[in-house]
């Protein structure tokens, strides 16, 4: 049998179910099976029916139906539903039990930072009112993401990256992350973007840092000691960061490059270590010119270049936005279920099989999955729904 996970207030959800006998070879049914559906603990059904043969005259025992999931049939949001099918196969009486999900239109997309849900969500779901473990819930709906991404092998929120990639006389790169969302800039080489140094006369040291973020200037020693850190994305251009260099008066001297003054301070290299400039210029550096010839496969991540990478390491800077703005529904509900059991296990050992009092054993479980790479304590029947999230599949 199949049904998705998830259904949609005010709109549909198809089940199916393949009828096979003892040999799993598929056989028709004696009549066409029958369906109730009911509310989580509910004895009466809420909607009841028959389902169809599906191309009969080219399938054997493969049954099909589409129901309406509204209002005004009694469907509400963020209640689980029961399929109960029935039929007759050669006489003898068979049922099979799926169920799914509801959820509203407001449910499928949630606009939470870098979670995949929220406290709010989470606490409606589980029916909690108090605000006594707000905190706690928070803190394991991280967690539950953070294990969600590294299983996947990748990030699922929203979030702006700045990928280096080795250029190998190709013109196609699989972007670490995906879907793409808007790609700003492509890069292949880099350029000098200005020249700055430090003319403290009483200091032994004196550095340049930069970081995707910030640019940290540091002086060691004499009258100017100290650190001063400017945050790059409030500078509306090269030119307007210089202006803050001079002015913090602490000896540094800056000179532009008219061709990048007004780049803007967000493009700037991040260095790998400080670059020292104690009466000595150096060169903070950007992407080369950005690239226009290009087209991107938005879903898979895949950047195609109509050119040639030329060879280089890690000389092709890409700066592009990736993962999902608005969570899908079937993503949030496996953070949402995670949370919970994290949640509901928080004062019990949940690897523990079994337990022994007499000459004490116990036994851990064999269901708690893992990345290639690492071991996430996500259950086996939660990973196996993020299968169609993970890149390691």
């Amino acid at each position: 049998m199949s049904c998705p996970n998830i259904g949609i207030l005010e709109e549909s959800i198809t089940f199916s179910a393949q009828i096979t006998n003892e040999s799993a070879e598929p056989i028709d049914l004696d009549s066409l099976p029958t369906y109730k559906i009911y509310e989580e603990v509910t004895n009466t059904e809420i909607a009841s029916g028959t389902m169809a043969k599906q191309d009969d005259g080219n399938t054997t025992g493969y049954y099909i139906e589409k129901i309406e999931t509204t209002t005004a049939l009694g469907y509400e949001t963020l209640k689980t539903y029961t399929i109960r099918v029935a039929g007759v196969l050669s006489g003898v009486n068979m049922a099979r039990v799926f169920s799914f999900i509801c959820l509203g239109e407001s449910d499928i997309t949630v606009a939470s930072g870098d979670l995949l849900t929220t406290v709010a969500r989470f606490k409606l779901y589980c029916g909690i009112t108090s605000s006594d473990d707000d905190t706690l819930i928070g803190q394991l709906i991280a967690r539950s993401t953070n294990a969600i991404q590294v299983y996947c092998n990748r990030d699922l929120v929203s979030t702006t990256y700045r990928e280096f990639v080795d250029g190998d006389g190709g013109n196609e790169i699989n972007l670490r992350q995906f879907p793409v969302i808007s790609l700003t800039m492509l890069g292949i080489g880099k350029e000098d973007a200005f020249s700055i140094t430090n003319t403290s006369t009483d200091a032994y040291n004196a550095q340049v840092s930069i970081s995707d973020s910030d640019m940290t200037l540091q002086v060691q020693g004499g009258d100017n000691d100290g650190s001063e850190t400017l945050t790059l994305a409030n500078y509306a251009t090269l030119t307007a960061l210089f202006v803050a260099i001079t002015a913090l008066d602490k000896g540094w001297s800056v000179t532009e490059n008219s061709l990048y003054s007004i780049w803007s301070p967000i493009e700037l290299l991040p260095t790998s270590k400080g670059l020292q400039c104690l009466n000595n210029y150096v060169n903070p550096q950007i992407p080369s010119e950005p690239e226009e010839d290009f087209a991107v496969d938005n879903i898979a991540g895949i950047l195609r270049f109509f050119g040639q990478f030329s060879y280089g390491f890690q000389n092709v800077i890409v700066r592009y936005t990736a993962g999902y703005a608005e969570i899908p529904a079937d993503l949030e509900q496996i953070c949402i279920d995670l949370t919970k059991t994290y949640y509901n296990q928080r004062n019990i050992n949940d690897a523990l099989e079994s337990e022994k009092m007499g000459d004490y054993q116990y036994k851990t479980r064999p269901d708690m999955a893992t990345s290639s790479s690492n071991v996430v304590g996500i259950p086996s029947t939660i990973a196996g729904r993020l299968s169609k999230w993970s890149t390691m599949v």
